[in-house]
């Protein structure tokens, strides 16, 4: 087996007439695997297209197209494979790295990245752990040719052919080969290049797709304006706030062109503050006036967005509807206002009754003390009028007949009066409480028959 450069004819000099013949049947190839390249969409459709073309105009047993594997054992796997004898690389382990399966042309093109003939395929070492499937097969001579592009490091893989015919590739014809081998590489990588920029347009249509999928299912508002404060991207939720049907009714509005003007500034202001000081804003509280004209309260953060260099483009903002929770807030104030308002007035009813109670302390202290009967009428008649909230007050006893009541303990009322006012039993207010043993309240004195009989007297 020889490298292509130092390759000779072992069958001698050929006929000019063979030569040609042999010459126009690779141009023949060259020229449909061209074409074939030229309409290629797909790369296995077109690697079993090259191979077909080979056997079909070339007349060829066997052509095939193998890529290494870049793990352990290291196969030569076959990726395409057409022709009579195809039986040939059934369960076949070749090596691409340098061992003992691995000094076939296929794994030496690979290697060296260069064109590798064996002439006589039976005789050849290389084929000792292969020779016989080769002689079973009726293989005598292959060509190998590496799949490389001009400015790829590594190498794709290698289109392998094999003759009947011992000494079957010239040197012309190995060079045309070579030639195919390059133009179908080139069209491999640019096809994995499509087929790699189609992956990245697909996987970003379906990031994009994700992206607005979860927007859009999020009560939250969040959307993105660019350096001049104009809406380019929002989603579900503050479409519905804003009474906008799609994107396109936001897109490069303002707003201004959705709020009052007041509010609208104030957005305007605080967005523009951000994008001139490229810092963000969180959390803050403001409210919003939809259409409805319905006030609502929202919970607001808004960030920069920058480009690859750095450069602050727009906002990112991100809102949530907080007005249960501040009507909860207000109504919760409310009933904290409202409490401490009737703790407040219950504080000043129970400082009343503590009042009264030391005052009828105040009482029982001076009925118990070793004081003298009046002083102590006196002072219970001016506690009891202090804590009924009256200017005077009397205390009257029957006389020691029990036919009429005087006045023994007083308050507001001079002794000089006190002295005069005499009530028999059954007449006057205090007469009808002495007689009766119950109590009597009176609203109003002058509407009362009996102080009125008492008066007419």
């Amino acid at each position: 087996m020889n490298n292509v450069p130092e390759s000779k004819n072992t069958d001698g000099e050929k006929s000019i007439g063979d030569e040609l013949s042999r010459l126009k049947r690779t141009l023949n190839i060259f020229g449909e695997c061209n074409r074939a390249l030229a309409g290629a969409v797909n790369e296995r459709a077109l690697l079993d297209q090259i191979c077909s073309i080979i056997i079909e105009t070339g007349g060829y047993p066997l052509a095939w197209v193998g890529y290494p594997e870049p793990v352990e054992p290291y196969r030569l796997l076959p990726v395409s494979a057409v022709g009579p004898q195809t039986r040939y690389l059934k369960d076949i382990f070749i090596s691409w790295k340098d061992n003992e399966f691995g000094q076939a042309p296929a794994a030496l093109s690979i290697r060296s990245g260069q064109a590798q003939l064996s002439s006589n395929a039976p005789g050849d070492p290389a084929f000792k752990h292969w020779n016989q499937r080769v002689l079973d097969s009726g293989l005598a001579s292959v060509v190998a040719l590496p799949l490389k592009e001009k400015d790829q490091n590594g190498i794709l893989g290698t289109l392998v052919i094999y003759s009947n015919s011992v000494g079957a590739f010239s040197r012309e014809e190995v060079d045309l080969f070579a030639s195919l081998a390059d133009n179908l590489a080139y069209v491999i990588f640019s096809l994995r290049k499509q087929a790699s920029h189609a992956q990245v347009e697909n996987a970003l249509a379906e990031q994009q797709q994700l992206l607005r999928t979860l927007m859009d299912s999020m009560p939250d508002t969040i959307y993105v304006k660019d350096e001049n404060s104009r809406f380019l991207l929002a989603n579900q939720a503050i479409l519905k706030l804003m009474n906008a049907a799609t994107t396109d009714d936001l897109l490069y509005k303002t707003d201004f062109d959705f709020y009052p003007a007041d509010l609208a500034q104030k957005y305007h202001q605080d967005e523009m503050d951000i994008i001139r000081s490229g810092q963000p804003m969180i959390n803050m509280i403001e409210p919003i006036i939809p259409e409805d004209g319905q006030v609502r309260w929202y919970l607001s953060t808004k960030i920069p967005f920058r480009d690859q260099h750095g450069r602050v483009k727009g906002i990112v903002g991100i809102g949530r509807d907080i007005t249960q929770i501040k009507n909860m807030e207000a109504d919760l104030q409310k009933a904290h206002d409202e409490l401490e308002e009737r703790v407040e007035q219950r504080t000043l009813e129970l400082k009343k009754v503590n009042q009264q109670l030391a005052g009828l302390y105040e009482i029982s202290q001076a009925i118990t003390a070793p004081l003298q009967l009046d002083l102590v009428l006196n002072e219970i008649a001016q506690r009891t009028a202090e804590l009924m909230g009256s200017d005077t007050g009397v205390i009257m006893l029957l006389d020691g007949e029990g036919e009429s009541l005087s006045i023994r303990g007083a308050y507001g009322v001079s002794e000089e009066m006190a002295k005069i006012i005499h009530h028999q039993i059954g007449e006057s207010v205090s007469g009808c409480v002495a007689q009766s043993g119950q109590a009597l309240l009176v609203n109003n004195l002058r509407e009362n028959a009996v102080f009125y009989n008492e008066n007419a007297k």
